[in-house]
């Protein structure tokens, strides 16, 4: 059990409890460095396993959690283990998936999981998984309302830019118009009404006085003419 090492530990079955246990175990030296013995500790894992049976994430996420050699110590869908069940059949396990890697999605039984592995400092392992959908919904739905919101930002964008362009349009086209009467004789008698107080309206105001000039201009040629 200690194999060389300052403190071995191991996980087993209890004799009595049938449960699962968690053993330390220190060798005992004499002064002069001769191995005397070993003294152990056994304490009870049932109430962590317990915790671990009870974790549930949403509907379908659930923990496992495994002792240094891949046994099961505590499974989320069953109860504590009755068995050091070999466990390394789970696919966070496989060989391919042993390179540092910490979230794995893969497939169970026609379903997509999605799972997290975490070495614990007792060199136990703890996965946990939930099906791919919902671990993954809350994050499609923000993706779904960020999609909701830019389209109906766009459409506000686009209904302003339709609303200003218009009032930016409708004053000049008007303007344009009172040009053309004007350059035909037209409309030097009537004053041009402003739209509005920005840039649009001193447009106006200096076509205005434009009109009023040409109406002087042409009153004084009338009267020189006379």
């Amino acid at each position: 059990m200690i194999k060389g090492r300052e403190v071995g530990q191991q996980v087993l079955l209890g004799k009595t409890s049938g449960k699962p246990a968690f053993v330390l175990a220190k060798s005992i030296k004499s002064a002069g460095a001769q191995d005397l013995g070993v003294i152990a500790i056994a304490m009870s894992l049932e109430d962590l396993s317990k915790t671990i049976t009870k974790t549930k994430i949403g509907q379908t996420g659930f923990a496992i959690l495994l002792d240094g050699n891949n046994r099961l110590i505590a499974h989320g869908k069953g109860e504590v283990a009755s068995e050091l069940q070999d466990f390394s059949f789970h696919p966070v396990l496989k060989p391919q998936n042993i390179s540092g890697e910490k979230v794995f999605i893969f497939d169970e039984k026609g379903k997509k999981i999605v799972a997290y592995s975490e070495k614990t400092q007792q060199g136990w392992t703890l996965i946990v998984q939930q099906d791919y959908k919902e671990a993954y919904r809350a994050a499609n739905r923000t993706q779904q309302n960020t999609f909701y919101l830019f389209g109906i930002t766009c459409l506000i964008v686009i209904f302003v830019a339709y609303a200003l362009a218009r009032r930016l349009s409708t004053p000049i086209r008007n303007l344009t118009v009172i040009a053309n009467e004007i350059s035909r004789g037209k409309g030097l008698k009537h004053q041009l009404v402003v739209p509005s107080n920005d840039e649009i309206g001193d447009l106006y105001k200096s076509f205005d006085l434009m009109r009023k000039s040409i109406v002087k201009l042409i009153r004084m040629v009338k009267k020189n003419r006379g």
